[in-house]
């Protein structure tokens, strides 16, 4: 039996238990029956299989089972069990606690906050005393401390379960590696140092001396480029050098992952192999990945992806791509045995992907560029220029070929300038990390030796920032193709898999004399494109406004998010929620609950329904109404995590825009957003001296019934200077721009390049 199929079945096995979750005995069932499977393959190779299928071993089958029951049993054996009273996760939404423990990563910078995982060790509710508790919780502390690995803390604040933040599933992926609780807006207290890995300590020390050392010999962006490439620190990256790495396809250059090292392994083995013979060249090549990866930290996604590149460079030695895919798919395997929830992991997908690309179609490109630049060019020309070709376009292609399924999943998007971006700003990245990772070796031992060799880095750096600014700045960069599921993935790998054996062996598939097979790669592309181009974003922003007292609101993000806010009579609510949402898609990213009056939570739990959301915030105490309960507990049975929402809150609105809680009040939570030059706001019962200053002038203004109780006059709304308002009542004598959202019917407001304009259903 291959290795390679035993692989794939374990990882599918991995997929099926989470998909069914059966316990795990029931999985231990099922392996004693693929076991007597196996033992009885002869007797049932001789009575009970047909004949039509005598090909297909029973033994083999049964192995195939048990490999794929293996991966299911192991996935249910590293699920948390029902957290007991020592356990972190038993006091998750039990009010405001403190909490002892220990700092165990390298803190990560994000705004205000400096976010960690932290190892929980005693705690305390309230006032009582401290208890021992075991468990990891992921914190964000106030960044005005300079926190430290190892460091051990006093957290206070409340735990909650780990959110999705604005649709991704970073929720999951927390709760997948054993993280029991999330603290997002903790106070912090530093108790001491030296409680973590002392190995661990000494390479975050390293990495922080050569990031302080960066920023000492080069001015910015540039130092932040150094730093992302040579520590894969991005954090001072600029958000619209972000958006440029991203739109162009060379993001992989800055953020270390896996298909930064994959190509990394190529570039390596191409400039290596110019001075040493190929085994020489190969193992010279992984080495220099692994002290690559030492070099930035050796975090576990880094050394996923260097063995990944390594597993390409043996494979391509090796000389048949099928032992490359049988090692690739074998490793893959192992590390879902050490933690199965890494099957889920965007940088572990990616990895594996862009090696698979790498080891099918890199060395065929690189064969059929020789073939046609011999009938094309002078004698000995096409072999000079092949390996050029292969290192900085050819193996690009290659692994962008296999990702791309990939990256439609995560980031709904594909870089059109990729192949053309990519070429221009490769061949001098083993210069930048070369030259560059020895600067940083240098500048902490002896800094001006290492300034020196910093600057040697500079132009290739401002060369590398000047090209991906200005092709970003094309109108054809990238294109947003909308969400993106995992079918849709299957169904486009099996297109592309299919047209990689027709073109790398014409004789496997015939496709020339197979009409059928013709009709149905066509059939299957159309199907593909039309839904992409269906549910592909517009790059505008758009807030759809629904009728009630209780304004429902739907904001789409210029990237194809969606967000739903408050609620609003069910029927209309629905109605126009299901001729705007994509039938094929109807989900909602997440799903904000911030005035939970009586007829917007019976609304909500109708529309939660009909459109699931994938993650949910909510004001304190939603649960105290029976209103609230039942949309609690059908969000429970919707498996959509619910977390309660706090002042200082944010959701991230690629590509450059955030919503905020500015504000509460025993009647809800004030939100702000800022996107692409627009602002808008949701007092949502929060009155208007509670509103700060930096909230007040917004260019939209969205009243509800309860922002306009208690003696709040529309006037006083005026006095935050809204550029547009929408109330359910009519417009005071001194509102210029006022829209009654109960005779208007819906109201649409698109915005672009900074400009805003508004569309009502019954009203200019």
């Amino acid at each position: 039996m291959p290795l390679l199929w035993l692989s794939l079945a374990f990882l599918a096995g991995i997929l099926l238990g989470d998909g069914l979750g059966w316990p795990l005995w029931a999985w231990g069932a099922a392996g004693l029956g693929a076991l007597l499977l196996v033992a009885a393959e002869r007797r049932l190779a001789q009575r009970v299989w047909v004949r039509a299928w005598r090909r297909v071993s029973p033994l083999a089958l049964g192995w195939l089972l048990l490999a794929g029951v293996l991966g299911a049993a192991r996935l249910t054996s590293s699920l948390p069990a029902a957290p007991g009273p020592g356990d972190l996760g038993a006091y998750v939404d039990r009010g405001t606690l403190r909490l002892e423990g220990v700092i165990l990563s390298d803190p990560e910078a994000g705004g205000e906050r400096v976010w960690v995982r932290v190892r929980a060790q005693r705690l305390a509710l309230g006032e009582e005393e401290f208890q021992p508790v075991k468990g990891q919780l992921q914190a964000g502390l106030p960044a005005v401390q300079d926190w430290r690995y190892g460091d051990r803390v006093l957290l206070t604040g409340r735990l909650q379960p780990p959110p999705n933040f604005a649709g991704s599933d970073y929720g999951q992926f927390l709760s997948r590696q054993g993280v029991a609780g999330y603290m997002g807006y903790a106070q912090a207290q530093r108790l001491g140092a030296g409680g973590g890995s002392p190995f661990l300590a000494g390479l975050y020390a390293l990495r922080r001396k050569g990031y302080e050392f960066i920023n000492s010999a080069l001015p910015q962006p540039e130092a932040a480029l150094l730093a992302g490439v040579v520590l894969g620190l991005e954090k001072d990256l600029p958000p619209d050098l972000q958006n440029a790495f991203r739109d162009t396809g060379t993001a992989h250059i800055v953020a270390i992952s896996g298909f930064n090292i994959a190509l990394l392994s190529g570039l390596f083995f191409g400039l290596f192999r110019r001075f040493l013979r190929r085994y020489p060249a190969v193992l010279v090549s992984i080495a220099a990945v692994f002290a690559y990866t030492f070099l930035v930290g050796a975090q576990a996604s880094v050394m996923r992806a260097a063995v990944m590149g390594s597993l390409w460079l043996l494979g391509r030695e090796l000389g048949r791509r099928s032992a490359g895919v049988n090692s690739l798919a074998f490793s893959a395997a192992c590390m879902a045995l050490a933690q199965p929830w890494i099957v889920w992991d965007a940088g572990f997908q990616l990895s594996v992907s862009a090696t698979l690309g790498l080891i099918l179609y890199a060395q065929p490109l690189q064969e059929r560029f020789t073939a046609w630049g011999e009938k094309r060019l002078p004698a000995g020309w096409a072999r000079r220029l092949s390996g050029p070709v292969g290192e900085y376009f050819l193996f690009t292609l290659a692994a962008q070929i296999t990702t791309l399924p990939v990256v439609l999943v995560h980031f709904q998007r594909f870089s059109l300038a990729a192949l053309l971006a990519n070429p221009l700003v490769l061949p001098p990245q083993p210069l930048v990390m070369i030259l560059g990772g020895t600067a940083v070796l240098a500048g902490v031992v002896f800094a001006p030796l290492g300034k020196i060799l910093a600057w040697l880095t500079w132009p290739v750096l401002a060369y590398t920032l000047r090209v991906v600014e200005g092709m970003a700045r094309l109108p054809w960069a990238s294109a947003g193709v909308g969400v993106f599921g995992w079918w849709e993935a299957l169904l486009l790998y099996v297109l592309i898999f299919t047209l990689g054996a027709v073109w790398v062996r014409p004789a496997a598939l015939p496709l020339r004399r197979s009409m059928s097979l013709r009709l149905g790669l066509a059939a299957l592309a159309a199907a593909l494109a039309l839904r992409a181009a269906w549910a592909a974003p517009d790059g505008r922003l758009r807030i759809l406004v629904l009728e009630g007292s209780t304004p429902g609101t739907l904001v789409q993000t210029p990237t194809g998010g969606r967000i739903l806010i408050n609620g609003a009579p069910a029927l209309l609510a629905g109605d126009r929620l299901g001729r705007t949402l994509s039938p094929l898609d109807p989900h909602l990213d997440a799903l904000l609950i911030v005035q939970p009056s009586a007829d917007s939570l019976q609304a909500l739990t109708v529309l939660a329904e009909r459109f699931p959301p994938q993650q949910a915030l909510a004001v304190p105490g939603l649960v105290d109404s029976r209103s609230g309960l039942a949309l609690a507990e059908l969000l429970l049975r919707r498996r959509c995590p619910l977390t309660d929402l706090a002042v200082g809150e944010r959701l991230s609105l690629p590509p450059d825009g955030s919503l905020e809680v500015v504000a509460l009040s025993p009647a809800g939570a004030a939100l702000w957003m800022q996107q692409g030059g627009v602002s808008v706001l949701w007092p949502s019962g929060v009155p208007p001296a509670q509103i700060p200053p930096r909230a007040r002038g917004p260019q939209v203004l969205i009243l509800g019934e309860a922002d306009l109780r208690e003696g709040t006059a529309p006037e006083a709304w005026l006095g935050l200077r809204p550029g547009l308002v929408l109330a359910p009542v009519e417009a005071p004598a001194a509102a210029d721009r006022w829209v009654n959202t109960r005779t208007s019917g819906w109201v649409e407001i698109t915005a672009q390049g900074g400009r805003a304009w508004a569309q009502a259903e019954h009203a200019p």
